[in-house]
C-alpha cells in the first residue's frame, strides 16, 4: 500500500508566507541588537522552503556547494540519500538572502552555511529544534517537522508545474513512484476548485 501525504504532513501557502515573515521580522531585530540567532534561523527556514532539501542535506551544506552566479543559481547537493549527486535550482529571492547571508558573516567556501554561534555545524536535531521553534513564534501546528517543510515546497511545485519528473528530479527521489504522492494530495485544491467553479 503507497503512503499518502495528509494535509497535516504540509503547510499552505498562508503559512509559509507567515513562517517566512515571523521568521524575518525576528531576525531583523536580532540585526538591531548585534545578535544573530534569529539571522541564522531566518536563513534556514528560507533555506528549507525554497530549495525543499532534506535536514541532513542542509546540515551538510558548504558555502561551496552553492552556485549564485549566472542565469540558473543552484545548489549542488554532494551527498544526498544514498549518497547521490544532484542540482537543485533555487529561486532569486533566495540567492539574494544568501549573498547577503554569506557576506554577514564572511564565509569562505570551505565553511557550513549555517553553523551555531560558536561556529560549530548545527545537528540535524539542532535544525530540528530551529525550524519548531520558528513554527511555534508564527503560530503554527506543533505537528509541522522540518520535513514538512520539504513536503511543502514540492506540493507548492507541482500545483504550479504539474511535473512529476521535474519535482522527482529536485527532490532527488530514485523513483516516480514516490513523487507521485504530491499528485495525490492536490485533490483537496481539485475538490476547492470544484466547489468555487459551481
Amino acid at each position: 500500500m503507497k503512503w499518502e501525504l495528509k494535509p497535516d504532513k504540509y503547510m499552505s501557502e498562508h503559512e509559509v508566507k507567515g513562517l517566512l515573515k515571523s521568521t524575518e521580522d525576528k531576525a531583523l531585530a536580532d540585526i538591531s541588537k548585534g545578535r544573530s540567532t534569529w539571522v541564522r534561523v531566518w536563513m534556514l527556514i528560507d533555506l528549507v522552503c525554497s530549495s525543499g532539501l532534506r535536514v541532513a542535506e542542509i546540515a551538510n551544506l558548504r558555502v561551496r556547494d552553492i552556485n549564485l552566479k549566472g542565469r540558473e543559481p543552484f545548489i549542488n547537493v554532494v551527498d544526498g540519500k544514498c549518497h547521490k549527486q544532484r542540482l537543485v535550482y533555487i529561486p532569486n529571492k533566495l540567492v539574494k538572502h544568501i549573498k547577503e547571508y554569506v557576506k554577514r558573516y564572511d564565509l569562505e567556501p570551505e565553511d557550513y552555511l549555517l553553523t551555531s554561534s560558536h561556529g560549530k555545524a548545527f545537528s540535524r536535531s539542532g535544525l530540528q529544534k530551529h525550524f519548531k521553534t520558528a513554527c511555534r513564534v508564527a503560530g503554527l501546528p506543533g505537528h509541522y517537522s522540518i520535513h514538512s517543510a520539504r513536503h511543502t515546497y514540492a506540493t507548492m511545485l507541482y500545483s504550479q508545474t504539474r511535473d512529476l519528473r521535474l519535482i522527482q528530479r529536485l527532490l532527488g527521489h530514485s523513483s516516480i513512484v514516490t513523487t507521485s504522492v504530491y499528485a495525490d494530495c492536490t485533490k483537496g485544491s481539485i475538490l476547492q476548485a470544484v466547489n468555487d467553479t459551481f
